[in-house]
């Protein structure tokens, strides 16, 4: 039908108008069928793009709220690591009273079952009198000879 309106138009125009002037409006008529057609193609695109701009819409609508699950899931990562932290606490404090109650009736039961306890130390000691030589009279230097002590220091508990 297009083409008959054409056909129709370049007749009337070549029959009643000047040859210069009909040229110049079926010039004028090819370049708007053209641009017709880049006109159609161009809102096709728009259109396909529209569709593309709502699906990323729709994808980055999402993605945000993955952000926001992200945040909740860090937030609720963090709170469980401080309760971690604080049953550890917990733990290591039950232990150690647990020792120090395990240490204390071990030392009630050594003190019933043995009320005589006897504890020896033995010392040794050294003694050299600083080093130092002693001059005789006749000017020959003498070294003291180290003196050397041992003993068993005894102590009852009752």
């Amino acid at each position: 039908m297009a083409n008959l309106l054409q056909s129709d138009i370049a007749a009337a125009i070549e029959n009643n108008m000047p040859q210069a002037v009909g040229q110049h409006l079926q010039k004028l008529l090819k370049e708007a069928e053209t641009n017709t057609k880049i006109v159609k193609t161009q809102q096709d695109d728009i259109t396909r793009l529209r569709k593309e701009v709502e699906t990323r819409d729709e994808h980055l609508k999402k993605h945000g709220s993955l952000e926001d699950r992200e945040a909740r899931v860090t937030n609720r990562e963090d709170i469980v690591s401080e309760r971690e932290r604080v049953i550890d606490i917990t733990l290591l404090e039950i232990r150690l009273e647990e020792s120090d109650m395990r240490a204390e009736t071990t030392f009630k039961l050594v003190d019933k079952l043995v009320r005589n306890t006897v504890f020896k130390k033995t010392i040794f000691d050294n003694e050299d009198n600083d080093g130092l030589p002693v001059i005789d009279g006749q000017g020959v230097a003498h070294y003291p000879i180290p003196k050397n002590r041992s003993y068993i220091e005894t102590k009852t508990e009752d």
